[in-house]
C-alpha cells in the first residue's frame, strides 16, 4: 500500500497536462461525429427495407392464391377412427 501512496503523491506533484482542458469537448465532438455517421448509413438502409417490404406486400396481395385443401380425416392424429387417438387410449382406463 505504501507504493501506491507514494505513486499517488508523485502524480499529485506533477503539473496537469494541458490536453485535459479540451478532453470533454473532444469526447463530445467524437460522439456527435459517430452519431452523424451512423444516421447517414441507417436512414437509407431502413428506407430501402421499407420499400422492399411494401413491394413484397403489394405483390403478394396482387398475385392470385390457390385455395388450400384439407387432408382426409383418417390422416389426423386426433380423428375418431385412429387407433392411437387420445379418446381410444382413455377408454381402456377403468
Amino acid at each position: 500500500m505504501d507504493d501506491l501512496d507514494r505513486a499517488l503523491q508523485r502524480l499529485q506533484s506533477l503539473p496537469v497536462p494541458a490536453r485535459l482542458a479540451t478532453l470533454e469537448g473532444d469526447v463530445l465532438a467524437r460522439i456527435g461525429a459517430e452519431r452523424d455517421a451512423a444516421s447517414l448509413t441507417t436512414v437509407p438502409v431502413l428506407g430501402f427495407a421499407a420499400l422492399v417490404a411494401l413491394a413484397v406486400g403489394v405483390a403478394g396481395a396482387a398475385l392470385p392464391g390457390t385455395p388450400a385443401e384439407a387432408s382426409p380425416a383418417s390422416l389426423s392424429a386426433v380423428g375418431a377412427g385412429v387407433p392411437l387417438a387420445p379418446s381410444t387410449l382413455l377408454m381402456n382406463i377403468g
